[in-house]
């Protein structure tokens, strides 16, 4: 679609035959390699060019073909700008819309100001301890959830019956109060949440001591945020993103700010644990149990984190 035979002749689509023969006549005695000898190379092709551009025109069927392929070819190219028009759109939205809310974060804050070395001593602690995180993580999190994905399956069909004969109740950890959040978003043109992005969503829900995001598989990206120790952040659940970027969350490790103990109920057999334990496991994907892995690596109960931003 690249020869246009009404480019070549000067013409317009719905001429008249009248008008082609003209127009080629005219091109023929301009270009005719004759009278251009100090121009035959390009007098040649296009004289090649004119009778090409005639041949179609002024057969019937060659011209309709061309025609209607030309049409096609303009249709596909508004669509394009049209689609592209619509992302550019659709981008500006998400840019505006997370702009607003890292104004209202900042607007929320603007009464505290931590000092620049507890700036500087923070971020420094933070990017060390991600970064010997990630490394681990990654070292150990293939060879791990295929271990895990197989002794998982082994032991959910052993005790099958023996769940099933067992009623748990919801049990949520102890020895980890942190509340650790799993977010998952497809990934977009020109639409993508990083922890800074991620930081403004979820800041409103409370403290957070660490994200870390995942590498996208297959247009999916995840990410792990833990909150501080303590904090209530029921709510952070039904977050669903910026824009048109929407986001899905779910708790690996629940805030433990309303949390209740049954003091009225009968102690677990260890028959039951053990079938609670399996049943959440049964429960868990793959890449549940992958997050739940990163949250072990990302704890560090030995070392105390600054907190220099507490409202």
């Amino acid at each position: 679609m690249s020869f246009n035979p009404y480019h070549v002749l000067g013409l317009h689509i719905g001429c008249t035959e009248k008008e082609i023969q003209k127009a080629y006549k005219v091109l023929c005695l301009k270009w005719h390699p004759d009278k251009n000898p100090d121009r035959v190379e390009e007098a040649n092709r296009r004289f090649i060019e004119a009778k090409k551009a005639v041949d179609i025109l002024l057969d019937k069927e060659k011209r309709d073909e061309y025609e209607h392929q030309a049409k096609r070819k303009a249709n596909q190219e508004a669509k394009q700008k049209e689609r592209r028009e619509k992302a550019d759109g659709d981008r500006k939205r998400f840019m505006d819309d997370l702009e607003r809310r890292e104004k209202e974060f900042a607007e929320r804050g603007k009464h505290y100001t931590p000092s620049h070395s507890a700036k500087e001593s923070d971020e420094r602690y933070k990017a060390k301890l991600r970064k010997e995180h990630e490394m681990q993580a990654r070292a150990e999190a293939e060879s791990l959830r295929k271990k895990w994905e197989a002794e998982v399956e082994a032991e959910i069909r052993a005790q099958d019956e023996r769940i099933k004969s067992h009623a748990p109740q919801p049990h949520h950890e102890q020895n980890d109060p942190a509340p650790k959040l799993k977010a998952a978003w497809k990934v977009k043109e020109n639409m993508d949440y990083d922890e800074t992005a991620l930081r403004i969503l979820f800041a409103e829900y409370g403290h957070i001591d660490e994200i870390l995001v995942l590498p996208e598989k297959k247009g999916k990206r995840s990410a792990l945020i833990v909150f501080q120790e303590g904090v209530n952040a029921w709510g952070a659940e039904t977050e669903t993103g910026a824009g048109d970027c929407e986001i899905s969350c779910k708790w690996i490790q629940k805030p433990a700010a309303t949390e209740k103990k049954d003091t009225s109920s009968q102690e677990e057999t260890e028959e039951a644990a053990e079938a609670r334990k399996h049943n959440e496991f049964a429960e868990m994907s793959l890449d549940d149990m992958e997050s739940m892995m990163m949250s072990s690596f990302m704890s560090t109960p030995d070392v105390k984190k600054p907190r220099w931003d507490d409202e």
